[in-house]
C-alpha cells in the first residue's frame, strides 16, 4: 500500500488488499482456522503516514481446494483518508470541535494526530466528516453576513457492537445541541440530521448533516476623500 501517491479526490478507494494463505490437506492449521487471527490483525486498521490514512475493512473471505492444497483468500477494501485544510469559518472543524469534546475516546480522522497503525474498535471508534455541499442559506443576507447552507457526509468506522449506538447518540445530541459555535466566534445552527446504521462505513457515509453557518462579507476598501471644496455664493 502506497500513501505517497497523490489522487484528485480526497477519500476513494484504492484497489483494495487480499491476503493468501496456502497449507496442505494434511496439515492441522487450515486456510479457515487463520481467518479470525488475519480480521484480528487487520480488519479497521488504519495505516498513516504525513497527512493520508488508509483503512482496511474486511470485505469477505474466500477458500478452495485443488487435489491436496487448500488456499484462503481474505479480500478487504481500502479506503483513503486525507487531512483536510482549514478555512475561515470552517463547518467541519466545527464538527469535529464538538465530536471530539463529547467523545474524547474517538479518532476524528484529520482533526486528530494519528499513529502509523491504530485499529479502531468498539471503545476507540473511528468518525470522519468531509464538505459535501454548499447552497445559499435560507436566512436573508444582510449588509456584513451571508448565509450559507453546507451539508456533510459523517463515516463512523467502529465494532459492530457500539456502531448502531453511536450514530443514534450523535444524531439526537446534535439535534439537541440546535447550535455549534464556530472557529470564528459565529453560530452554525444544525438544520437536519439523516443517518442509517447499515451502511458500509467506508462505501457510504451513515449520516448527512445540514447546518447553515454565516460568512461575513469582505469589506470593500475605499479611497477616502482627500479635498472637500465648499463654494459659497
Amino acid at each position: 500500500m502506497d500513501l505517497s501517491q497523490d489522487e484528485a479526490m480526497e477519500r476513494q478507494f484504492e484497489q483494495g488488499l487480499k491476503l493468501q494463505a496456502v497449507t496442505s490437506t494434511e496439515q492441522a492449521v487450515q486456510p479457515a482456522d487463520l481467518e479470525a487471527v488475519i480480521l484480528e490483525a487487520i480488519d479497521l486498521c488504519f495505516f498513516s503516514r504525513q497527512n493520508i490514512s488508509l483503512c482496511s475493512r474486511w470485505n469477505r473471505s474466500e477458500f478452495s481446494e485443488s487435489q491436496d492444497i487448500k488456499t484462503g483468500s481474505y479480500i478487504f477494501d481500502i479506503m483513503r483518508f486525507e487531512k483536510q485544510q482549514i478555512q475561515q469559518p470552517d463547518p467541519v472543524f466545527t464538527l469535529n470541535e464538538w465530536l471530539k469534546t463529547s467523545y474524547p475516546e474517538a479518532k476524528i480522522i484529520g482533526y486528530d494526530e494519528m499513529q502509523e497503525v491504530w485499529k479502531a474498535s468498539n471503545e476507540a471508534p473511528a468518525i470522519y466528516g468531509r464538505l459535501e455541499s454548499i447552497t445559499p442559506g435560507n436566512y436573508g443576507d444582510t449588509w456584513e453576513v451571508t448565509w450559507m447552507n453546507a451539508g456533510i457526509r459523517l463515516h463512523l468506522i467502529s465494532g459492530s457492537k457500539s456502531k448502531a449506538f453511536l450514530i443514534r447518540n450523535i444524531s439526537e445530541k446534535l439535534l439537541m445541541k440546535e447550535k455549534l459555535t464556530m472557529n470564528d466566534g459565529g453560530p452554525m445552527f444544525i438544520s437536519k440530521v439523516n443517518y442509517n446504521d447499515t451502511m458500509n462505513p467506508l462505501k457510504n457515509r451513515q449520516f448527512f448533516i445540514e447546518c447553515q453557518y454565516g460568512v461575513l462579507r469582505e469589506k470593500e476598501e475605499k479611497d477616502p476623500i482627500r479635498k472637500i471644496n465648499i463654494q459659497e455664493e
